[in-house]
C-alpha cells in the first residue's frame, strides 16, 4: 500500500501465536508509542473541554477523534482501525484487524512523525471536528491505498513553512 502504514514486519516465534510479542519492541517503537499517548490525551482533552458535545471519542489506533461512542462497530476512517474493544488485549493479532493494537499504534505514530515533517494539522478541535463530519457526510470515499492523501482529505492540514 502506498503511504500507508504496513503491518509489522518484526519476527515472530517459531510458534504460531495469536498475540504479539512485545520483548520485540525497540526504543523507537517506545518513542512512538509515547507520541500516540501524547495525541490522544491530547484529542480526548480537547473533547472534554469543548463547548460543543460531539459523539466522538479517539480511535483506539491512531488518536484522532474518528470512533462513534460504540467502539465495537466502529471503523476509523483515517487509520482503518476496526473497532471489537481492543483496548482489553493490546496484543492480539486476528479478526478483524490482523495486526495487534500495539503494532498498529507504532506504524501510525512512524508515519505520522514522518507526515509531520512537512505538513501538520490546521486548526481547533472544533475545526478538526467539522472537517470530519464533513468528510463523513460528503461525497469522498477514504483512500485505502495512500494513507497521506487520506489525512489530507480528511482533516484540516497545511504544508509547513520552511
Amino acid at each position: 500500500m502506498k503511504n500507508y502504514p504496513e503491518k509489522s514486519q518484526k519476527k515472530k516465534d517459531s510458534v504460531a501465536t495469536d498475540h504479539f510479542d512485545k520483548s520485540t519492541l525497540t526504543a523507537n517503537d517506545f518513542e512512538l508509542l509515547k507520541a500516540f499517548e501524547k495525541r490522544r490525551s491530547e484529542y480526548d482533552r480537547l473533547l472534554e473541554e469543548s463547548n460543543i458535545i460531539y459523539s466522538k471519542k479517539t480511535c483506539p489506533g491512531c488518536g484522532f477523534p474518528t470512533f462513534d461512542q460504540n467502539e465495537l462497530f466502529t471503523t476509523c476512517i483515517i487509520c482503518l482501525w476496526e473497532g471489537y474493544d481492543s483496548e482489553k488485549n493490546n496484543t492480539y493479532q486476528g479478526p478483524p484487524n490482523y495486526i495487534s493494537l500495539i503494532e498498529h499504534r507504532v506504524n501510525v505514530s512512524s508515519f505520522l512523525r514522518s507526515f509531520n515533517q512537512n505538513h501538520e494539522i490546521d486548526g481547533s478541535i472544533d475545526e478538526i471536528m467539522k472537517s470530519i463530519k464533513e468528510f463523513e457526510q460528503g461525497t469522498k470515499s477514504i483512500d485505502r491505498d495512500d494513507f497521506e492523501n487520506n489525512l489530507k482529505n480528511i482533516l484540516p492540514t497545511k504544508l509547513k513553512e520552511k
